[in-house]
């Protein structure tokens, strides 16, 4: 863990420079289909657009401010093109730490659908404990676009080899953390950034991405 959070370190100083927009947050909620008469529907946290750097505050301060009255969101649900890497792995920290389920998805009239989880966003699921997946939703994969990172004392290029084995070396080891299999990083690292490699369910369930495949609605 000690290492882990040197690697993390090392990254938000290379992520730093290239500015994201942020998530949007609500608390929304649906009908799971077990709502009673009064309408307590479950409440779920719903997260679009890019993520921000500092997204892991940004996140915390929505949920201090929600209303104490408010049901406790029974998920996360995020839809995402992806955004800072360094932000989506301190968010998906922050998610494992408080244990609440995350969805790869978007809310939709009666339930929770399918959405599009890319790039960044794939760290931002992994923080689930649990981990859904709705049928139909894509989730793709590609290289990060910086690849700079603290080495000898200096700030190697962006793209160098051994700045992208310092990468992949965080990466690795986050997954391992969450419990995602690490060669879902290897198979990354391999996919170009310009491009994107949309996984398959199989492939989502063999690096152990999701711990579910919902049916869709």
């Amino acid at each position: 863990m000690k290492s882990f959070r040197v690697l993390l370190s090392i990254l938000l100083l290379a992520a730093g420079a290239r500015a994201a927009s942020a998530l949007e947050y609500r608390l929304v909620a649906v009908d799971d289909g077990r709502c009673g008469f009064r309408g307590d529907c479950a409440a779920v946290v719903a997260a679009t657009g890019e993520i921000g750097l500092d997204e892991r505050d940004r996140f915390r301060s929505f949920v201090a401010a929600l209303d104490g009255r408010a049901a406790a969101p029974q998920a996360f649900v995020i839809q995402s093109p992806g955004g800072n890497l360094a932000g989506a792995i301190q968010l998906g920290m922050a998610l494992r730490q408080i244990g609440v389920p995350v969805v790869a998805g978007r809310v939709v009239s009666g339930g929770i659908g399918r959405g599009f989880c890319g790039s960044a966003c794939v760290y931002v699921l992994m923080g689930g404990r649990s981990r859904r997946v709705p049928s139909g939703s894509v989730i793709a994969i590609h290289a990060p676009r910086r690849a700079a990172s603290a080495w000898q004392g200096g700030v190697v290029d962006d793209g160098t080899p051994e700045g992208r084995r310092m990468v992949a070396q965080l990466l690795s080891e986050y997954s391992r953390l969450m419990g995602v299999d690490p060669a879902l990083i290897a198979l990354t690292m391999r996919t170009p950034h310009e491009g994107r490699r949309v996984l398959s369910s199989a492939e989502i369930r063999r690096y152990g991405l999701a711990t579910s495949i919902a049916r869709r609605r």
